[in-house]
């Protein structure tokens, strides 16, 4: 039986003005076309019909540049569909991008690049159980194919991505994974990934409040306190309720730099004797969780 192959092929469709518009289409042996359109429109004189390609000509090296990318892209996804590497509807949607070059894969940039200008102490917590969740996203979407993924992804794979993330993540927590994977993107090219790139795709949805604690549950959980650790545990909860907004991450960043009156803190050791623990001691801490950016404790 004779082998088929998959081809892609350059070819022009005029436009109302005279101009032309290339277009990629693909066919796997004897099977159909199916067509993508590319965002190279030339002037119909320097469109050689019978080498199908832009002319070599100085007046038309513009042009040509961008052909040459074209037909480079189009050598590379003929090799990657013949190896079963992807689909042809995802080599039609890459040759779109076909000024965009291979890209390093989204941790190795964000680990070898993207740290590089961060103090060495900077928490990744976040960002690797973002990569762990998208890595998981698109495997239950079934795109496995994107992994590893690359950042050139998030310019040709855009819609799949989200999808994905919002798929099996609720909307807030998705909405911010993207505002994160912003920050690492527009670092690795502000020209292709600008600020606020997802924005379209943000969601949000209230949340549901949380079924508040009766006094009898304190009361009894009071009774099963048998050990420091526990005590320690509930005594926190307790002061969190005097913290107006602040948790316990929150209070380890509490630090002199954040006073607003310029008045030393010391520490709290309880004294009938000594004055001054009933005055207020304010500070301004800047927030990112939600609409309120400053936030004024008073202590």
């Amino acid at each position: 039986m004779k082998r088929s192959y998959h081809n892609l092929t350059i070819y022009t469709r005029p436009l109302t003005n005279g101009n032309l518009s290339l277009w990629v289409r693909h066919k796997f042996g004897s099977g159909k076309y199916t067509y993508s359109k590319t965002d190279i429109v030339i002037p119909a004189n320097c469109w050689d019909a019978k080498k199908k390609e832009v002319k070599s000509r100085q007046e038309f090296k513009e042009y040509r540049e961008k052909f040459k990318l074209l037909s480079g892209k189009r050598l590379e996804l003929i090799d990657k569909l013949n190896l079963q590497e992807i689909l042809p509807e995802d080599a039609l949607k890459q040759i779109q991008h076909y000024h965009i070059s291979d890209s390093p894969e989204l941790i190795d940039f964000f680990e070898k690049e993207f740290l590089n200008s961060k103090p060495k102490d900077y928490n990744t917590e976040k960002y690797n159980s973002i990569f762990s969740k998208l890595e998981t996203s698109l495997q239950e979407a079934k795109l496995s194919h994107l992994l590893p993924i690359k950042m050139v992804y998030f310019k040709t794979y855009t819609n799949e991505i989200v999808r994905a993330l919002y798929g099996t993540t609720g909307k807030n927590t998705a909405t911010e994974y993207l505002k994160k994977l912003n920050t690492i993107l527009k670092d690795y090219d502000s020209n292709e990934f600008r600020d606020k790139y997802f924005e379209k795709y943000y969601q949000t949805e209230d949340k549901k409040l949380k079924r508040p604690v009766k006094i009898e549950s304190v009361n009894n959980a009071i009774k099963k306190i048998n050990s420091l650790k526990r005590l320690e545990a509930f005594l926190f909860w307790l002061y969190s309720f005097c913290l107006r907004g602040l948790d316990g991450q929150d209070v380890t960043l509490v630090s002199d730099e954040l006073l607003v009156e310029d008045y030393p803190l010391a520490d709290y050791i309880y004294d009938f004797d000594i004055e001054g623990y009933d005055m207020p001691i304010h500070i301004e801490l800047k927030r990112k969780k939600d609409c309120c950016k400053n936030l004024y404790i008073t202590n």
